[in-house]
């Protein structure tokens, strides 16, 4: 008599519309879970990219997840709720303890039921405020959380589940700290750049910003830098979230009569691809970033980055001559042009050792060390 193995249930939550950083961690982490016979399940209130699907040869179900309000009127109140106390009540993964045998949250504000098995991915400690500049909204919200909400809805309470939680780096789990008084695993974001690349750094010869184009980002900073440099060639490439703010940055691009950059709007990982191996320099803008999967990826091209000196950039970028505050940008990266070929050949062989810390089978390993059933 043959015995029947039932196969084991894993639920992932998040979505797969962009290429961005969580989902290149849902990329690889899905890519571990297939190599050991699991199929997840992709939990989404978002369309799925199937293109980002076959590009990569995973394999996943999705599961849509149905909101009581629309998509429209959810993004409108994104900026309010700063991610969204909304979501929790509209999935209560109570209903999914017979369902599955382990979920992957990259969503902290999920609720789960304590009687599942499941690991919360942080990407920034849940009680931060954010991105510097957006103080205002979030501290109202945690304020009116408090004194309101916590007691009926209790979203951001991590002290009891700190064990079932990692982070992406230092610099967010010393804000874990901070807001909790807990230590977390430090789980580096993974990357899909292949480590064994050959590289013809003749044909190097752009500044790059290849990140998600938005506000956070600050690609504006980018903008000013093509137009001090005129004689350098540009290139920007990222996904984007927000067609007006798409056109708000070609705006910008024809009123500053910017002609020596050039603009690739959700490219494909192979065009990705293509873009890094004639990159020779990568820019790097964001304030605070909480990793920044990116700069590790043109790192193992050969890229020279060139990032704010904050956040977790500079656990990645561990040079001072590569790193910036807004008012030096321009000096400093003057004085990076002026790097013989001798001394950009040492410090790219630097950066690629660098940035084989932050690979796709340590995280794959970490990650799957937490999966029991």
């Amino acid at each position: 008599m043959s015995v029947i193995v039932e196969k084991k249930k894993v639920g992932i939550f998040f979505n797969l519309k962009t290429y961005g950083g969580v989902q290149t961690c849902i990329i690889s982490l899905i890519k571990g879970l297939n190599k050991i016979n699991i199929i997840p399940d992709l939990l989404t209130d978002d369309e799925v990219n199937q293109k980002i699907i076959v590009e990569h040869d995973i394999k996943l179900n999705t599961i849509p997840i149905k909101y009581s309000i629309s998509l429209e009127n959810k993004k409108k109140l994104l900026p309010f709720f700063q991610g969204g106390i909304d979501l929790i009540y509209y999935f209560k993964t109570s209903k999914l303890k017979a369902k599955y045998d382990f979920l992957y949250i990259y969503l902290p504000n999920i609720i789960v039921n304590t009687n599942i098995n499941y690991l919360y991915y942080l990407s920034m400690s849940p009680r931060s405020p954010g991105f510097s500049g957006r103080l205002f909204l979030p501290r109202l919200k945690f304020f009116l959380y408090d004194y309101f909400i916590k007691y009926f809805i209790p979203v951001y309470e991590f002290e009891a589940i700190a064990d079932k939680c990692v982070i992406n780096s230092g610099f967010t789990a010393d804000l874990f700290f901070k807001n909790y008084g807990k230590k977390l695993e430090v789980v580096y974001p993974s990357n899909l750049i292949s480590g064994n690349l050959q590289i013809d750094y003749s044909q190097k010869s752009t500044v790059l910003f290849l990140s998600r184009i938005c506000s956070e980002k600050r690609p504006e900073f980018f903008l000013e830098l093509c137009l001090k440099f005129p004689s350098q060639e540009f290139v920007m490439a990222g996904s984007i979230e927000d067609d007006k703010y798409l056109l708000y940055i070609k705006k910008l691009i024809a009123e500053k009569e910017i002609k020596n950059l050039k603009l690739f709007v959700n490219a494909t990982h192979l065009e990705i691809s293509k873009i890094l191996k004639s990159a020779k320099y990568y820019i790097f803008n964001a304030k605070e970033e909480h990793f920044g999967i990116t700069t590790v990826e043109a790192m193992l091209f050969g890229v020279i980055p060139f990032v704010h000196d904050s956040g977790g950039q500079k656990e990645i970028v561990i040079w001072d001559e590569l790193r910036f505050q807004d008012d030096e940008i321009f000096d400093k990266f003057e004085n990076i042009l002026k790097f013989n070929e001798q001394r950009l050949l040492k410090l790219r062989q630097q950066i690629q050792v660098q940035a084989l810390e932050f690979s796709e089978e340590v995280y794959i390993t970490k990650m799957l060390k937490y999966l029991n059933f």
